[in-house]
Order: structure tokens, then sequence, then C-alpha cells
């Protein structure tokens, strides 16, 4: 059997678990039309080319040949992220080619689960192929996006270009009398109906439900056009996570000296050793933002970790304002099922939020310069972060009994 057969019948074995979609014919017309998805998948497998012959042509040395066929990727996007795994895979064996066998056969695998019980990606190895199957939810990229959304809601610019002056002013901004912007309120109102959100149920949004109604949830489903903002923090935040992740590689969790949290802290660092190393063909692709080529590879770990502490914090205070408003102990939510990941990763955010420096240290390491402004303007981010963090527990606690409770009977 040709490898695209092997990945498919592996991924088969593990797909019900991941992927609501796997088996419904109608969604995958819908959802994953390889007619509409053909260009995106073509451009994608062209920036695999180029990126193979910028580091030697070393895609086909690597065993990633199946990477070039169009048949194995569903969608366009999919065959983009697998394009930015390629980015750093092949960056970093040829720096050290004595790791390559322990980068081998990762394939990305894009899932259309909604749910914000399972939104981190995730590496899910198949134990008798070798395939290793980075799996990013579709619900991963609303997590990215809409804080950084709020962010422009919160700072519109006042003038053209002013939409970074939160980055550079070196004054912080103040947001603790601050409303909650609308892409915050949508992102709850997400996380609360997650249940609800499942592309094989017949039946309006429930999001959009609740923004046609009064109160709180008002409006939430109008849609703007992504910007700078979005982009960079969105880009760079998914390109960290699929770095992370690859980290793993390079640091397996399952060695028998190593706990789940030693294994994370490891492929953390050894992933933003991934990110860092090819970094520079992103510098042009999130220009817009006023750092230094090397001090926005910084960003990547910054969105990462905030972006699960954000979460983290919704989903606690949520349950707290859930018991308040229902006095019921029944957890609508449900158990997220990578509670612990989440959890840890939110802990994490503490640390990078106070240790901005670690990353700094890191590009410097590979030869890279930040300036003493960019280090400033970077640990002023953190820290602006941080107050959005805690100032989103404030806007939980003032969401009224009676619009947590119309959520809820949409699940």
């Amino acid at each position: 059997m040709n490898k695209i057969g092997d990945i498919n019948k592996a991924w088969e074995k593990l797909a019900t678990s991941y992927d609501p979609i796997e088996h419904n014919e109608e969604a995958w017309s819908q959802l994953r039309n390889r007619v509409k998805e053909s260009d995106g998948i073509s451009n994608a497998i062209a920036h695999m080319q180029l990126v193979s012959q910028e580091e030697g042509d070393s895609l086909a040395a690597m065993g990633y040949e199946f990477c070039l066929d169009p048949i194995l990727w569903r969608t366009g996007m999919e065959a983009v992220l697998q394009a930015r795994a390629m980015q750093q895979i092949l960056s970093w064996v040829k720096v050290l080619p004595i790791h390559a066998k322990l980068l081998q056969l990762v394939v990305v695998r894009q899932t259309f689960d909604q749910g914000f019980d399972f939104v981190a990606p995730m590496l899910v190895p198949h134990q008798e192929s070798n395939f290793k199957f980075l799996v990013i939810p579709i619900a991963y990229q609303e997590l990215l996006h809409f804080p950084a959304t709020a962010l422009s809601e919160l700072f519109p610019a006042q003038d053209s270009g002013g939409e970074w002056d939160f980055l550079i002013n070196t004054e912080s901004p103040d947001i603790s009398r601050a409303q909650p912007p609308r892409a915050f309120r949508r992102l709850v109102a997400r996380i609360l109906t997650s249940a609800a959100s499942d592309p094989n149920i017949e039946g309006p949004n429930p999001v959009d439900v609740l923004s046609l109604s009064d109160g709180w949830f008002q409006g939430v489903s109008i849609d703007k056009e992504p910007g700078n903002i979005e982009k960079v923090f969105g880009y760079s935040g998914q390109d960290f996570a699929l770095a992370h992740e690859i980290g793993h590689c390079l640091a397996p969790v399952m060695s028998a000296n190593k706990s789940y949290i030693q294994g994370e802290v490891d492929a953390d660092f050894a992933g933003y050793r991934l990110f860092a190393l090819s970094w520079g063909w992103r510098d042009q692709v999130i220009k817009a933002c006023p750092l230094g080529e090397n001090a926005k590879t910084v960003l990547g770990p910054i969105w990462f970790f905030f972006t699960a502490s954000l979460l983290f914090t919704i989903r606690q205070g949520l349950r707290k304002r859930l018991l308040e408003a229902t006095g019921s102990n029944e957890n609508f939510l449900g158990v997220i099922r990578d509670e612990e990941h989440v959890r840890f990763l939110a802990t994490r955010w503490i640390k990078v939020c106070k240790q901005v420096d670690i990353f700094i240290d890191i590009v410097k390491m590979f030869g890279g310069n930040i300036t003493s402004e960019d280090e400033e303007r970077l640990i002023r981010f953190a820290n602006l972060l941080d107050r959005f963090t805690n100032i989103a527990s404030d806007w939980l606690i003032n969401i009224p009994n009676e619009c947590l409770v119309k959520a809820i009977k949409l699940i």
C-alpha cells in the first residue's frame, strides 16, 4: 500500500474520536469540497516545494513526498498548516540532521470539531504505523482570533496605522473600566453553546440565536473583516502551536524519567527553538506589526499561552456564574477533554508573562538580535494581556443571570 493509503488507514482508526464529520457525507460535501478547495491545496503544495528547495531539497530525503499529492489534503487550510509544519521541520533538520528520524511522518489533520472541550492542538501518534497526526480543531482558530479582535475593539485606531498604539506607547493603556468587547462576548457565547455547535445537528446556529436576543449577547454575530491585529496574532499563535506539538517529537512526553508536566515544559522550549529557527520567512507575512523581525518570534508563545489562560479563566468563571444563575450543580459546560493540558498552559502563562526574557534569550542563542525598545514593548504587551485576563473575570461576573439561562436552554 502506498503511503497515502497507509495514512488514511491509520487516521481512520483515530478519526472518530477527533472529527465529528468523519462519517457524514453531506457535511463532507459542504465543508471539504475538493473542487472548491483545489486552488488552496495547489498553492500550499507549491509552497512546500519552495520550502524544500530552499532547504536543500530535503523534503524527499525526509520521506515527505506524500505531502505533494493533492489527494491527501481535504481542505486548503489543512495543506497550508502542513506546509507551515514542514517549514519548521526542514529548517531544523538542515541544522541538526541527526534529528531527522525524530521528525518523520508528521501529518496535519484539521478537524471540524467546533467544541470548546477539545480546542488545543494535539500530537496523536498511531503506534502501528508510526505516523504522528498533528490534530488541529477548527475551533482553535476562533480561540486565537476572537481575543485579537477584542483587542482591536478595545484600542481602535485613531488614525492611519494607529491600531498598534497599544503596543508601541510607553504608557500601558488603562482597561480597568472598559466594557466587554463584542468579540469577547462572542467567544463566551461559543464556549457556552459549544455542545450545540455540531455540524451534524440541523438547526440555527446557537450563537446567531443569542446574537438576535436582547441583552449581553446582542450583536455578537456581527462579523468584522480580519485586520492586521488578527492576522499577526492568529498566525503567530497557530504557528507556535504547531511548533509546540512538533516539539513533543524532540522531547518525548512518555520518557520513563519525565512527568507529564516536565514533558510539556520540554515541548515548550523545543518548540520555541523550532519556531525561532524557521522564523525569517514569516516576517513578511506579519510585517504590519511594529517589532523587529526577531522580536516578532516572541509573539508566538505569548499569544499561545495567553489564549489558553483566557480559555481556562472563562470556563472557570462561567462554571461559577452558571451555578449562581441556575441554582443547579449540573456541569453545563461538560468536562473539558484536555482539562489538565489547558490548566497547565494557563499556569505556564503566569511564568511566561513574568519571564518573556527567557524567549528573548533563545532568540539571541540563534544569533538573533532584539533591541531594548522591543524588549520593553514585549514585556508591556505581556502585562497588558495579563490585565485583560483579569478584567475578563469581572466581565463574566456582570453577565445577567437571564442571559446565561437563555444560552443554556440552547444546548
